[in-house]
């Protein structure tokens, strides 16, 4: 081997070394969902129940209780969403154990 192909393979060599090392010592950082504690404890989940009608669950977990709102339907296409309030229900009722 010629002194200029084993420069090469060494220079090589140190480049897959140093990239095993990068790779291996980094870890991207981890996501936390709502890592600071909510103000009022309440969680919001949106879903589409239909292809132009959305309804939108509030959950209270201080107050146990879940509201559910629906946006007007029909609903003419770039109008602004407009929420009604669908219906509420008792959590703490609903999962009481019975004894």
């Amino acid at each position: 081997m010629t002194r200029r192909v084993l420069i090469v393979l060494l220079a090589g060599l140190n480049l897959f070394l140093l990239a095993c090392l990068v790779f291996t010592a980094y870890s991207p950082p981890s996501a936390f969902a709502q890592a600071l504690p909510r103000a009022g404890d309440y969680l919001m989940i949106a879903a589409q129940t239909e292809a132009d009608n959305d309804v939108l669950y509030l959950i209270d977990s201080k107050a146990r209780r879940i509201y559910a709102f629906r946006t007007t339907y029909p609903r003419m296409p770039g109008t602004p969403f407009r929420f009604v309030a669908l219906a509420q229900r008792d959590l703490s009722a609903d999962f009481r154990r019975e004894r």
